[in-house]
């Protein structure tokens, strides 16, 4: 489906949505953001503003998944106006800013996600027990014992990578096995992992704090959320700072899980996870692009290869890292 008929499609949808909620659209449709992997679209009703967000395959159990959060974690994911779980749309409600848009200090954002992430630690250590639940909805299994089968496909038809890099890869999948092992053996090691835990997917209103777009989610050891919000949450600040600041972010993070097992055992795989998340972000990359390639849409196929690209950086990161390059003091 191209650009054109999705919106008409989606217009369509949005109609019969609020005709049953009693209310009009007010302003037309307004793209939000176009990715290869999925489009927004804001517009005001009678009841206030919303957005449309269409899925590709990679994220379309999206819907699904967070109407399911919603009900369980009412206070951190927002429930969604509607959902349709077989095209992977979902309309929801304007819950707030942005966090990367309210131009916050670094202190601020700091105590923000301290705030936060222990609330996020308690819904994974929740979901560990659902994982087959997570699975049937759609979300990727990524736990650490698929994850050396999963890279070494990955890295072969990685077509961006020189055969150089292709053989140092995969001569590294061994000692990712006998990670995963030990990852395997902790009790966060088939959690729900949000994928993309970063600024521009947390929403502020008021005192209240919402995390959203949960397309990325996985099935995965929940530490291998901490990769992605290491690399967004302290950009711009030198290296020492950077160190010190997740520091507080990660003992923040831990609280919860300190009754499941000591600082030190927490530490030590949240090391070890930080090195396997550089990996599974390439993974995830790869998933939310995959068969955009082929689409029949010429300007969609022409982006997707734009971002293709990031699969082989991501690769290349985790080639060039060694676990004890993610090690945290505290």
């Amino acid at each position: 489906m191209n650009g054109t008929s999705l919106s008409a499609a989606i217009s369509e949808w949005v109609e019969v949505v609020l005709r049953e909620r009693k209310c009009v659209q007010t302003s037309p449709l307004e793209v939000v953001k176009q990715r290869p992997w999925a489009s927004v679209w804001r517009m005001n009703t009678s009841a206030g503003q919303v957005y449309v967000k269409a899925n590709a395959p990679g994220g379309a159990h999206e819907p699904a998944l967070v109407r399911t959060l919603a009900a369980a974690w009412p206070d951190l994911v927002p429930a969604p106006l509607a959902v349709d779980e077989d095209r992977g749309w979902m309309l929801t409600a304007d819950c707030g800013e942005r966090m990367d848009a309210i131009g916050w200090q670094t202190d601020h954002s700091l105590k923000v996600w301290e705030t936060l992430l222990p609330r996020y630690a308690e819904l994974q250590i929740a979901s560990l027990e659902h994982a087959t639940r997570w699975l049937e909805i759609g979300v990727p299994d990524r736990r650490m014992s698929r994850l050396p089968s999963l890279i070494a496909n990955l890295v072969d038809r990685t077509s961006e990578l020189t055969c150089t890099e292709r053989k140092a890869m995969q001569a590294r999948i061994p000692e990712l096995a006998t990670l995963g092992e030990e990852l395997g053996r902790s009790p966060a090691h088939a959690a729900l992992d949000h994928g993309d835990l970063h600024e521009a997917n947390l929403l502020s209103a008021g005192d209240r704090l919402w995390v959203i777009d949960w397309a990325d989610a996985c099935v995965s050891h929940a530490f291998v959320t901490l990769r992605v919000t290491r690399e967004h949450a302290l950009g711009g600040l030198d290296e020492e700072t950077r160190a010190r600041a997740f520091a507080r972010l990660q003992a923040a993070y831990f609280e919860p899980w300190l009754a499941h097992a000591s600082r030190a055992e927490l530490n030590h795989w949240a090391m070890l996870a930080n090195w396997a998340g550089t990996a599974a972000r390439a993974l995830d990359f790869d998933h939310m692009l995959q068969g955009r390639e082929n689409s029949s849409d010429s300007e969609n196929k022409e982006e997707s290869g734009h971002w293709r690209i990031h699969v082989a950086a991501w690769l290349r990161r985790w080639l060039s890292e060694q676990p004890r390059d993610h090690a945290v003091c505290g």
